[in-house]
């Protein structure tokens, strides 16, 4: 799938669960992912170096990370905690291992 993109350092590359909406801000948000995570986790599909060498977590490993933030103040649009990039025309995420908070077995 990316066998010719290796992220660096402690970075995982998710695949970003179902339907993509934007915000008039341009904020993604995914759908079902509107408060905080994806109940069903996501799938990584890229690690780097540093990830490998834990050994936690492995390519094709379903997690349970955080996707997006809420701030305490009412009536604010909560904003993703990855970084969006584009591969091979397909957009996945990108988090840092320390952002991942379960592993599903």
């Amino acid at each position: 799938m990316l066998e010719n993109y290796k992220p660096l350092g402690n970075r995982l590359i998710i695949k970003l669960p179902g339907k993509l909406d934007k915000t008039k801000g341009g904020i993604v948000i995914a759908e079902g992912l509107r408060k905080h995570g994806s109940d069903n986790g996501v799938e990584v599909v890229a690690t780097g170096h540093l990830v490998e060498i834990h050994g936690h977590i492995k390519v094709g490993d379903r997690v349970l990370v955080d996707l997006y933030f809420e701030s305490p103040e009412p009536n604010t649009i909560p904003y993703p905690l990855y970084k969006t990039i584009i591969l091979d025309g397909d957009e996945y995420g990108e988090v840092n291992e320390h952002d991942v908070r379960g592993i599903y077995k």
